[in-house]
């Protein structure tokens, strides 16, 4: 993680599937979380949408650790607004994320109003 991030990749590459770097970027964030660095966190979160050639499951599911990230960093305001924006693009999701949506109901109930 210290070490940095690879080397960018050609531009001619980037159009291929098989170059997205978004799963590794998604890798890093939660890493960065689950070590207490919620802020690098929050950064790297927010660059998923940056590519969207493998979909948008990455950058759509990364409200959901975003608004955690916001919320340890004393951002409930912001917080909020993320669990509603997973809330909103997850409430007609598979019974797999059911888990998730909850506690993302969950949180988003104890914070405050988003600005």
């Amino acid at each position: 993680m210290e070490r940095g991030w690879p080397e960018p990749v050609s531009a001619v590459f980037m159009k291929d599937d098989s170059y997205s770097t978004v799963a590794e970027r998604w890798l890093r964030a939660e890493l960065l979380a689950r070590v207490g660095r919620d802020a690098e966190a929050v950064r790297w979160y927010g660059s998923l949408t940056e590519d969207i050639s493998r979909g948008l499951l990455f950058p759509t599911a990364a409200h959901l650790p975003r608004g955690e990230a916001l919320e340890r960093l004393g951002r409930p305001a912001e917080a909020a607004a993320e669990y509603r924006r997973f809330i909103a693009l997850f409430s007609a999701a598979d019974a797999e994320w059911a888990p998730a949506l909850a506690g993302a109901r969950a949180r988003s109930s104890r914070l405050p109003p988003a600005l």
